[in-house]
């Protein structure tokens, strides 16, 4: 009979206790993130000697000790993890559930899909903006949930190396998907600092069911892109056209065999617009593109565009 994901975390606290030398649940977990920042080669041959895998520990048994009690009690009592989907139940009305007697009918029934929101199947998405959002630079939660759901399955893996906010890599968590995201300049907690040239450090081979990327506009690449101080203005666009190609040779072998690539534009209200390069970087790729939306805020200030491909 197969281990409990549950027996599987005692086991990893109990060594993770050991390693750190810290006697709490969350402070033997929070000690644990902060070795895997600061010294990763440690904490991967740790990972190694336990014989876990690492995106095993980085995407679920790292997370628990936050977990709300109620669903951490479903997980004691045997609930696959795979099934609980942190967005469609609220704790209160999950312990209620686990009060009865056939609890695990009822919450089967609480964690069924919900399905899309009509407003997703079309190719103009509306969405209530905010200037937090717009200063920010964040996706609507609405959009970000949508993304993920016309992209990865549940249970699936969605990766998003150029992460910022994190709200891609929320909104996949809560709704049933394992999620990892890094940039270089991280903005939320759960985002880990890193280059995308790093990505084969820290996630597996073709592992992803979805892979996120937001790349800079031209105008902000172009302040610091050293390509441009050795070609002449008429080259600009085949070097922004390059640097798109070279984000998805980077981060590309993460990729599943059928897996989804977003590329991720919020191209500027002024100054130079370049979203060609973001179609014919995929093509270049061998990357097939399969669909196109654009999300649009409702005071007309702000818009989005995903280009939506498929690898072979």
């Amino acid at each position: 009979m197969s281990r409990s994901f549950w027996d599987s975390y005692q086991t990893f606290l109990a060594e993770a206790q050991s390693w750190t030398g810290e006697a709490g649940e969350q402070a033997a977990v929070e000690a644990v993130r902060r070795r895997a920042r600061q010294n990763r080669a440690e904490f991967l041959a740790w990972v190694k000697s336990c014989g876990w895998g690492t995106a095993y520990v980085e995407r679920h048994l790292l997370y628990v000790a936050g977990h709300p009690e109620p669903v951490r009690e479903l997980l004691r009592r045997g609930y696959p993890l795979r099934r609980i989907s942190l967005r469609a139940v609220n704790p209160e009305v999950l312990e209620q559930a686990l009060a009865h007697r056939d609890w695990r009918a009822r919450v089967d029934r609480l964690f069924q899909p919900a399905p899309l929101p009509e407003w997703a199947s079309r190719p103009v998405w509306l969405f209530d903006s905010t200037p937090e959002l717009r200063r920010l630079e964040a996706l609507a939660v609405p959009i970000a949930g949508a993304l993920v759901e016309i992209t990865c399955p549940l249970g699936g893996l969605v990766i998003d190396p150029m992460a910022g906010q994190g709200s891609i890599v929320r909104a996949a968590r809560e709704s049933g998907r394992q999620a990892w995201g890094s940039d270089l300049r991280p903005r939320s907690p759960d985002i880990v600092r890193a280059d995308i040239s790093e990505l084969c450090h820290h996630v597996q081979s073709h592992t992803a069911d979805a892979l996120m990327l937001h790349p800079p506009t031209f105008e902000s690449w172009s302040v610091t892109a050293q390509e441009l101080c050795e070609v002449p203005a008429s080259e600009h666009y085949a070097a922004y056209l390059d640097f798109i190609a070279g984000l998805l040779r980077d981060a590309g072998d993460v990729l599943k065999p059928g897996g989804k690539v977003v590329l991720i534009a919020r191209p500027p209200r002024r100054g130079q617009v370049y979203l060609a390069p973001f179609e014919l970087a995929l093509g270049e790729q061998g990357l097939r593109l399969m669909a196109y939306r654009l999300a649009v805020s409702r005071d007309g200030r702000e818009d989005w565009h995903f280009f939506i491909a498929q690898s072979s």
